[in-house]
């Protein structure tokens, strides 16, 4: 396979927080591109994935959750049968 350079324009800070990121999984920004011109070279087309990110209320409660668990606080007993959970909620 013959290789080329491609040059594109880019703004200067999205080429470096592009690169810290390719940086952090271990790979190069040129692994980066080439995986999306594949998939666009497959596809024939542009995926645009909605990006979920936590509110600080939501990581919050996670975190006091992850907290009580572990410190076995809030926790429901084990039960061993049906009848046994539904007389402990029914308590």
């Amino acid at each position: 396979m013959t290789k080329t350079i491609l040059n594109i324009k880019i703004d200067t800070k999205k080429k470096k927080e592009a690169q810290r990121i390719a940086k952090k999984l271990g790979v190069p920004l040129s692994v980066v591109v080439n995986r999306k011109i594949d998939e666009f070279i497959q596809d024939e087309a542009l995926h645009f994935l909605p990006v979920y990110k936590m509110s600080k209320k939501l990581e919050r409660r996670l975190a006091k959750i992850e907290d009580d668990i572990k410190h076995g606080r809030n926790m429901s007993p084990k039960f061993s049968s049906m009848e046994e959970m539904m007389e402990h909620l029914k308590s």
